[in-house]
Formats: structure tokens, C-alpha cells, sequence
């Protein structure tokens, strides 16, 4: 579904023609993201939903600080708040072990492996492929193209300066529809 060793605004995905949609990083590492997922898996078939930290390096940080690597399967008829409860939980009391607190980079995928989400804090954005094409207006999180989504979430990134063109037009070129 990934190239794991790439980051945005390359082409993290490795079906790049496929439809990929935004979310702002912080809306997407929350609950109320939960049902975008649940969209996703129940199209696709998913039994549940694979949850993996990239960055910070999962062996050099969470393993190191915690005793595990910061992955986590959750089903699909979890609810938002045990979704919540997955990514927030601090190990050992410690929040900066949290999901939610520590990660810079999140992949998140169904079992189907038909679809994905990637997010990256730096560029505030979630990038979702494999939404199914339907009205989604019930799903509550704005949803944009790269287009909007550079203009709106990324543009937080660099507050009081303008996105470098090299990120706009690199995530545009690659993500454009």
C-alpha cells in the first residue's frame, strides 16, 4: 500500500492513479476521524484496521522508551471513543507515548490493503486513498483535494510565509486528480 521510506509530498502510495483525498493531520488523529475509516473498510471488506508510527523511528523511540513498537490493530465496530482510546493511550502513564501526542508520520490501512491513510504532522495533512466515491458529507471532517488541501491545511505549516513551491507543486503534480 506504502513506500514507506518516502515522505510527502513524494508519492507515498504505491497505486499513485488511484483518487486520494485530504484531512487536516489533527482533525485525522482524533475520533471523529474514526467513521472516514469505517467508510473505508466496510467498501473494502476490512475485518479490522492496522494503525503503525513511522516516525519517530518506531525501534529508536517506542521501543527504546517503552518496551514495544507503536502499532496497534483495532476491528471495525470499535466506536469513536475506543478508536480515541487506541490512539491516545499513554504508555505507562507517559503521554508523549501517545499516538495522538508523538507521531510525525502514521500510516493507517484495512486488511484489504485497498486503501490507506498517510499523515504527516510537518505538512498538517492526512492524505486518504480509496474513499469510496459517494457523497460524504455525513463523515463530518472536511475532505479536500490536494489542490484545497495545500491552500488550507498545509498553508498551516508555514504560517506568515507562503507554502515553498517546491511542496505545492510536488504534492499538486502527484496528487492532482
Amino acid at each position: 500500500m506504502f513506500a514507506l521510506d518516502l515522505r510527502l509530498p513524494d508519492m507515498v502510495f504505491r497505486k499513485p492513479g488511484l483518487n486520494t483525498v485530504f484531512a487536516e493531520f489533527e482533525v485525522a488523529m482524533s475520533g471523529e476521524f474514526w467513521p472516514v475509516i469505517q467508510a473505508m473498510t466496510r467498501a473494502h471488506g476490512d475485518k479490522s484496521v492496522h494503525v503503525l508510527v513511522l516516525d519517530p523511528d518506531p525501534e529508536h523511540y517506542y521501543l527504546r522508551h517503552y518496551g514495544k513498537y507503536e502499532a496497534a490493530t483495532i476491528g471495525i465496530d470499535a466506536s469513536e471513543d475506543e478508536y480515541w482510546g487506541l490512539i491516545s493511550d499513554e504508555p505507562d502513564g507517559d503521554p508523549t507515548g501517545a499516538i495522538v501526542f508523538s507521531a510525525n508520520v502514521v500510516a493507517i490501512v484495512g486488511d484489504s490493503r485497498k486503501w490507506g491513510c498517510w499523515g504527516e504532522k510537518g505538512l498538517e495533512v492526512m492524505a486518504i486513498q480509496g474513499l469510496p466515491e459517494k457523497d460524504n458529507s455525513d463523515l463530518r471532517i472536511p475532505l479536500l483535494a490536494v489542490q484545497d488541501a495545500v491552500s488550507t491545511f498545509v498553508a498551516l505549516s508555514y504560517w506568515r510565509t507562503l507554502v515553498p513551491p517546491e511542496i505545492s507543486s510536488n504534492l499538486i503534480s502527484k496528487y492532482g486528480n
